[in-house]
């Protein structure tokens, strides 16, 4: 629908397809498409779908953002792997490998001036116990949790904050677990989910 309102406008937008990996679904990714519009003689990234709102269940909830409107390359890189190099609109370019092995942070995560320094994949084998750093300067306020996925084995992350940030997840018991990462600007506020990653704890 973008790019035929753009092509209705005599823009140059073009469709995008391949896989993307999205909060709370599987990290292997899932089919996806998106948007890159050439505006002043350059080509940007669109992901009008992500920008527009979530789906709770079987309904769709309005939710408007900016997130994904023109994210930098390498942001958009982290969640969205296009079937065709060039789109990826960045020197050099990635493999599929290390797409899929990059921690899964959201665009959020970026523009609240974060940057995670370990671990550097989106799974991980740990031995109980999970430590993220993270460069925060800005101070935001974070949280974390895990859950397993079975009901049985969930819970919040120790967090301390600062420039440098560190998250400590002890694991109940063996198993994988899904860690997610929320962020906010006030310490009792609206906060949200920026990034997720897996551990597999022996």
């Amino acid at each position: 629908l973008l790019a035929a309102l753009g092509g209705a406008a005599g823009e140059d937008i073009v469709v995008i397809g391949a896989d993307a990996r999205n909060h709370g679904a599987d990290l292997t990714g899932e089919g996806h498409a998106w948007n890159a519009a050439r505006i002043g003689g350059r080509w940007a990234l669109i992901v009008a779908t992500w920008d527009a709102g979530n789906v709770n269940g079987d309904r769709f909830e309005k939710e408007y953002g900016t997130e994904y409107l023109f994210a930098p390359p390498e942001v958009q890189g982290v969640t969205h792997f296009p079937e065709q190099e060039r789109w990826q609109l960045r020197t050099p370019a990635l493999s599929r490998g290390e797409f899929f092995r990059q921690p899964m942070m959201k665009a959020g995560f970026f523009a609240e001036g974060l940057t995670l320094i370990s671990p550097d994949r989106s799974q991980v084998s740990v031995d109980g116990e999970l430590d993220l750093a993270l460069r925060n300067p800005r101070q935001r306020w974070l949280m974390a949790h895990y859950d397993d996925g079975q009901g049985g084995g969930k819970g919040d992350c120790a967090v301390a904050g600062g420039e440098s940030a560190a998250v400590r997840c002890r694991f109940p018991g063996p198993g994988s677990y899904r860690v997610r990462l929320f962020v906010g600007r006030q310490q009792y506020g609206h906060y949200t989910g920026v990034g997720e990653l897996e551990a597999h704890s022996q």
